[in-house]
């Protein structure tokens, strides 16, 4: 499936209070233990934007209420990530209450293993969360509506997007500027060898550098398939193998769901990925092309290497008439007519490389807009010659 089609699309960013940064950066010291949880005149750590007395009187004007919870979310946030920078594991739990324990174990974990993670409370109270798996150039979000009790963490209500480590535990496979998060019954390692072929794949097809892409990728594997959905927040439809959602700093993240995938050979597997990967180095500038475009060349890059592609692709645009249109993009909503104009789309994309060269296909691809590539009429023409040739 394709990164979202809005270039600015992502995580909104609220207005951050009581930044904590750990992971890649240094260590907070001194740390208070979650006993002083109450303290909500503690100041935020440095880094934060605005002074103290205008962050004060922003929450004021919103009321008692809201400053309270915007005091209160700023004080855990700096005491969540004292702990987990210093890495105090019983510091950390220290801010949960015994019930919620568990929970702080959870998050505990995955954040220790995160390159890099900045924490900040918001005037309505909620837990920012922003975090760096490993060497990509963004980062991804959320916002934790977290529930106190006594200024203690009791438990928490699912955010949308769902993060795949709210509650379950992960781990992490790295290797360089490749990255798996993954929940903790999944073979994380067998995955991170897959990602890295898929990107050898894509940059060995000539992606490499598009819109600043270096190589990096994100995959992560949640738990099971509502946790899949939820990863993008809902959007991703049910029985999808895989999809790339669209992160804060244009970084796009590959997730794939365990359940659909669980019984797919290893060449499948690297095949989907290398599907997806290809959507996260066309990135911003590939948004700008047609879906067929998008698709069709993610296709074509994984299908000498996916047999499992090739045989629905041929299965599909076998019985496509000799007057064949280029697939729009409600034939790619549609469940009636989508398997068909994934299999055109890599078709008129082949066609193309016929005709005019890989360079060529790319250059449009990436500028669709300003590039002067064939008319409508004229790639159809190619797409239909593409067919004839399969036949």
């Amino acid at each position: 499936m394709p990164a979202t089609p809005d270039p600015e699309a992502g995580i909104t960013r609220r207005a951050l209070v009581g930044l904590a940064v750990f992971g890649a950066a240094p260590a907070l010291g001194g740390l208070a233990g979650c006993a002083a949880l109450s303290d909500a005149s503690a100041q935020p750590a440095s880094g934060t934007s605005g002074s103290p007395a205008t962050r004060t009187a922003s929450a004021d004007a919103a009321g008692p209420e809201a400053a309270s919870a915007e005091a209160a979310s700023a004080a855990l946030a700096r005491r969540l990530g004292a702990a987990v920078g210093a890495g105090d594991r019983e510091g950390f739990l220290r801010c949960f209450t015994p019930g919620a324990r568990t929970l702080g174990e959870v998050w505990f974990s995955a954040w220790r293993s995160f390159a890099g993670v900045e924490l900040a409370g918001a005037p309505d109270g909620h837990l920012e969360v922003t975090w760096r798996v490993g060497e990509e150039a963004g980062t991804s979000a959320t916002a934790l509506p977290v529930r106190l009790l006594g200024g203690l963490v009791d438990g928490v209500d699912d955010p949308s997007p769902l993060p795949i480590w709210l509650r379950h535990p992960v781990v992490l496979a790295r290797s360089g500027p490749v990255s798996v998060l993954a929940a903790a019954e999944v073979d994380a390692d067998a995955w991170l060898e897959h990602a890295r072929t898929a990107a050898d794949r894509v940059r060995d097809a000539g992606l490499d550098g598009w819109h600043g892409w270096t190589g990096d990728v994100v995959v992560e594997i949640p738990v099971d398939s509502r946790d899949f959905d939820l990863r993008d927040a809902g959007d991703a439809g049910s029985g999808a193998a895989a999809y790339t959602v669209r992160e804060v700093d244009h970084q796009d993240v590959v997730v794939v769901d365990p359940m659909v995938t669980r019984a797919w050979s290893d060449a499948d597997v690297a095949g989907l990925l290398t599907h997806e990967v290809v959507h996260v180095a066309l990135g911003v500038s590939g948004d700008r092309a047609p879906m067929w475009v998008r698709e069709g060349v993610a296709d074509w890059v994984a299908a000498p290497w996916w047999p499992k592609l090739r045989a629905e692709n041929r299965a599909a645009s076998a019985g496509a008439p000799a007057d064949a249109e280029l697939p729009t993009d409600a034939d790619f909503a549609d469940p009636d007519t989508v398997a068909r104009a994934y299999a055109l789309a890599e078709a008129a994309v082949a066609g193309i490389v016929a005709e005019h060269g890989r360079d060529a296909l790319l250059a449009w691809a990436h500028d669709w807009a300003g590039a002067p590539a064939p008319s409508a009429a004229a790639l159809t023409e190619l797409l239909r010659a593409e067919l004839a040739r399969r036949r």
